[in-house]
């Protein structure tokens, strides 16, 4: 035993130093060497030298059924399944058993699903290809963007070699770039014929425009193993187009600052109801600058309609009259409507996921929101319903009219968009927008509230005694809803 270790220790050193496998004899003890030592590689998980050991020993002797199956053992550990299959099927036809039958039967069965090697016919032995057998772990996982540059790196490695070109045609297929799909499987084919990868190319193709397919015939006439591909570097293609949300806005905060102050005067009383699930129609344009990165500017309508809010003052006595005396004092209704409409310019940006088939996204931006509101009051005895005043409900004495703001604010997004084509996708959307607006202004003055009792009006009517606060509104809330998109 210590002199097979030993021996099997002299030979992976001495590989280690030429860099490519020993030269075999005849003799049965060198080819127990290496399938030891070969063993003893795929134990530690070194899948690639570990190939290279079991196929000297097939070179020693080509009926050695143990060496095809360790060879295959190593392919399905690196996920290529297409070449495990072929040295299981070699493995049984020189030593059949029923486990391996069995084996053999399931990866049969894999490759006849659809999107399996797609008829990948099996080849001979090659060289294991590092950048290969790492984009195959994306490929096998689904992961086709990020399987390509692998592919990429294979073609460049291995030349000869059509797997690397078959892999990275239909990842490009997968990927919805089907003009390079239909390149790839195209060489693939020319250095391994096979009537179902050729078959799949002209189907790539025949989806193509006129120019892009005559693009592909070019470069394939053109193809040598010695030049590759003289194909020049794809810059990132723009895409533009628009977002329509159908949506509803939740606004979360009512105006409370009206209810603290109407509390602080204890003879008053105050109900109120606050629209608060609103319809939210959106429009967006977009420049999508990468398959990851989108940039945004859209508008928004929030139709808010109308705040009311009703109080009730008990016996109010004006202290500056001495003719007016609490029986002459009669309970009075103040009822406060503010009809207010948003409109939102946003600027932000997406990030997106995903593959060709399903984008998430996140988004966030800045908002500018010019706010619209229309301001009317009356008041009314309880007990005789009559005006209070000369005419406190006109526009000089209540303060009613017009008023306008301008509210910055911002928002963030999470969504999905279902591809259905490369110009039409849509999906659900969820987000949160803070918007907070004050500071209404029309001609006459400000919109205020008086903090000893909760009364609204315009800043132009109150005594510089009188302590007033600016009104101010919360809208910040939750929305979500449908977005259709069409993209060109």
């Amino acid at each position: 035993m210590f002199g097979l270790r030993k021996g099997v220790w002299q030979l992976l050193a001495l590989a280690v130093m030429t860099g490519i496998p020993l030269s075999l004899n005849a003799q049965a003890t060198s080819a127990g060497q290496y399938f030891a030592a070969a063993n003893q590689l795929y134990t530690s998980h070194n899948f690639n030298q570990s190939i290279q050991y079991y196929a000297a020993v097939v070179k020693t002797n080509p009926n050695y059924a143990p060496a095809y199956q360790g060879i295959a053992n190593c392919y399905y550990a690196l996920g290529n399944k297409p070449y495990a299959l072929a040295y299981y099927q070699r493995a049984y036809q020189l030593s059949p058993n029923p486990q391996l039958g069995q084996l053999i039967q399931s990866l049969q069965a894999q490759a006849a699903t659809p999107g399996y090697g797609m008829g990948l016919p099996a080849a001979r032995p090659t060289p294991v290809n590092p950048s290969l057998a790492m984009g195959m772990k994306y490929f096998q996982a689904r992961q086709y963007a990020a399987a390509i540059p692998y592919f990429q790196q294979a073609t460049r490695q291995t030349p000869r070699d059509y797997k690397p070109f078959y892999y990275l045609g239909y990842s490009y297929y997968m990927a919805n770039q089907q003009k390079y799909g239909a390149l790839y499987m195209g060489v693939a084919d020319m250095k391994q014929p096979n009537a179902s990868v050729r078959a799949t190319a002209e189907k790539i193709k025949a989806n193509l425009s006129d120019d892009d397919a005559l693009w592909v015939d070019d470069q394939l006439s053109k193809y040598s193993e010695a030049t590759g591909l003289r194909i020049p570097p794809r810059k990132n293609k723009v895409m533009f187009g628009f977002d329509f949300g159908l949506g509803m806005d939740y606004i979360l905060s009512d105006p409370t600052q009206i209810t603290l102050a109407v509390a602080k005067a204890q003879s008053v009383s105050l109900t109120g109801v606050t629209p608060s699930l609103l319809p939210l129609p959106t429009a967006e344009f977009f420049v999508q600058v990468n398959p990851n990165i989108e940039l945004d500017f859209s508008g928004t309508y929030l139709p808010v309609g109308t705040l009311s809010y009703t109080w009730t003052q008990l016996n109010p006595i004006d202290p500056t009259d001495p003719n007016m005396t609490v029986t002459q004092a009669n309970d009075e209704y103040y009822t406060l409507n503010y009809t207010t409409s948003i409109f939102t310019g946003s600027l932000g940006f997406k990030l997106l996921f995903g593959d060709p088939t399903v984008k998430a996204y996140f988004g966030a931006g800045a908002d500018v929101s010019p706010v619209s509101l229309t301001f009317k009051k009356s008041i009314k005895h309880i007990s005789d319903n009559l005006l209070v005043g000369e005419d406190p409900s006109s526009s000089d004495v209540a303060g009613e009219g017009d008023y306008t703001t301008v509210s910055f604010g911002g928002h963030a997004v999470l969504g999905a968009n279902f591809i259905l084509s490369r110009s039409l996708a849509f999906g659900p959307y969820i987000g949160y927008k803070y918007l907070d607006a004050t500071n209404f202004k029309n001609k006459m003055g400000n919109l205020v509230i008086n903090q000893n009792n909760g009364d609204v009006g315009n800043s132009n009517l109150y005594a510089p005694t009188v302590s007033t606060v600016p009104l101010d509104l919360d809208f910040s809330g939750i929305y979500g809803g449908l977005n259709v998109s069409f993209a060109f």
